[in-house]
């Protein structure tokens, strides 16, 4: 199953400025993982809009709770924020009957 997460900015103080989103940080780490942004670039029409996350595993990952960090960057301001990727694996021998 594949899910994604909708990712919006909220202004303060008048900020306008467009916001460039990335992945700065996997843990544990997630070797291999493809890690997607509908839009990676938001501008100031684009906040509530957003930008739809997701990620694409190999089949080769371990079941288990992973935290991305999303990195929101323009200029010297900075902001993060934790997305929870929970991986459930299944055995593809076993056959329910």
């Amino acid at each position: 199953m594949s899910n994604s997460a909708k990712l919006r900015i909220t202004a303060f103080d008048g900020f306008s400025s467009n916001v460039n989103l990335s992945v700065r940080s996997v843990s544990p780490a997630l070797s291999g993982a493809v890690f997607n942004f509908s839009d990676t670039t938001l501008t100031l029409s684009e906040y509530t809009v957003g930008s739809d996350f997701w990620v694409e595993v190999p089949t080769s990952v371990s079941s288990g709770l992973y935290i991305i960090t999303i990195e929101g960057r323009n200029g010297g301001l900075t902001r993060t924020i934790d997305v929870r990727l929970n991986v459930n694996t299944k055995d593809p021998t076993f056959i329910e009957i």
